[in-house]
């Protein structure tokens, strides 16, 4: 990994809950990117030994007890997630010295500016498409990061247990989360939405996000128009978009790309497509 692919060098942050399935890998992927940076759980304090720990050992993560004395001087910011309760001795200790607390999803959004970000949203299978994506772009030689809600299986270069990779390139494939409405906060080079239905918020509320997140999406973005839903989303004109469907939706003869001859494999969730051709128009 090249020094100058290093941004976060010099920088210091602590991670209040890096147990969290959210917090661990992103403290790593904030830890290989150069920063310094220490950690507290609870599950830490309680002598747990869990092999979330060890990965953060591995990353370079230092842990500390969640009492407050993890939070020094100097610390740029104190990372936290929407499940950290207001009492923790962390929040005390930062407010006493002026420390900026930042939720983990602003946080990313911040790490993805930095960067030429492919931003993922949608109520679903947001994990699968950032990992498929991520896959991709390494095999096809552009060597990007990534950061994603699950482990991307067989992933060249991934940090274990496979949901974060640092790469030697600007590209950064991040799963972006729309339940603390953190998603607007993103403005990547590239947006791609999967779906849309009610889930951890309404669809209003939602649709809203996503549009805020088209707004501030730089180059184009890639719209799964067999969602009704989705494809009521407000589209900004400096945005060019490509439209995909799955052959039989209601409106796969519009769409830019459309995936034909989709056979269900088992477990029945799962799909898989056979060819994605894109469409004369």
């Amino acid at each position: 990994m090249k020094s100058s692919h290093l941004p976060l060098t010099g920088r210091r942050y602590h991670f209040s809950g890096v147990g969290g399935s959210g917090m661990a890998p992103m403290a790593q992927l904030t830890a290989l990117l150069g920063a310094r940076v220490t950690g507290s759980d609870r599950n830490f304090d309680r002598g747990l030994e869990l092999p979330v720990f060890d990965g953060l050992v591995r990353a370079g993560v230092a842990l500390v007890p969640q009492d407050g004395s993890g939070v020094e001087p100097g610390i740029d910011a104190l990372i936290h997630s929407t499940a950290v309760e207001s009492t923790n001795p962390d929040f005390a200790r930062a407010e006493a010295l002026g420390i900026e607390r930042i939720r983990r999803g602003s946080f990313l959004s911040r790490l993805a500016a930095e960067r030429r970000a492919v931003a993922i949203a949608g109520t679903s299978g947001k994990s699968t498409v950032t990992a498929m994506i991520a896959h991709i772009l390494v095999d096809s030689g552009f060597d990007p990061s990534f950061l994603g809600g699950g482990a991307a299986a067989g992933l060249d270069g991934a940090f274990p247990p496979g949901s974060l990779r640092v790469g030697g390139s600007d590209w950064f494939v991040v799963e972006t989360d729309e339940s603390d409405g953190s998603v607007a906060e993103f403005t990547p080079a590239i947006a791609t939405l999967t779906n849309l239905t009610r889930d951890h918020k309404e669809v209003d509320v939602t649709t809203e996000l996503f549009a805020r997140l088209l707004e501030q999406t730089r180059e184009r973005a890639v719209l799964h128009v067999g969602d009704p839903a989705l494809a009521a989303v407000d589209r900004p004109d400096h945005l060019p978009i490509v439209t995909v469907a799955v052959e039989g939706d209601p409106v796969w003869m519009r769409a830019d790309l459309v995936a034909s001859s989709v056979q269900r494999s088992r477990p029945p969730t799962r799909r898989v497509y056979r060819s994605c051709a894109r469409r004369d128009r």
